[in-house]
């Protein structure tokens, strides 16, 4: 069985959410896609943990972080 902890996240996991970024643009660049083909605003994702509880979820070695929408949390990106 796998543990899975939520947790609040932190200005520590800004690093990782900008590897999710250009692994994930990376990704979408080799099979011909433009999205995400930008530079990743650091201060938003900064500004998004510092305003308000903004979950991280940590499944063993793979993280789990909300993709956010103007409504709140969209969807959910797995890195393993």
């Amino acid at each position: 069985m796998k543990t899975v902890t939520i947790r609040r996240a932190t200005q520590a996991d800004v690093p990782t959410v900008v590897d999710l970024w250009t692994e994930a643009a990376g990704w979408l660049r080799d099979r011909g896609s433009d999205q995400w083909q930008y530079p990743i605003k650091m201060d938003n994702g900064r500004n998004a943990i510092a305003g308000g509880p903004l979950p991280a979820v940590s499944v063993e070695r793979s993280h789990l972080f909300p993709r956010l929408a103007s409504g709140g949390v969209q969807s959910w990106a797995l890195r393993c």
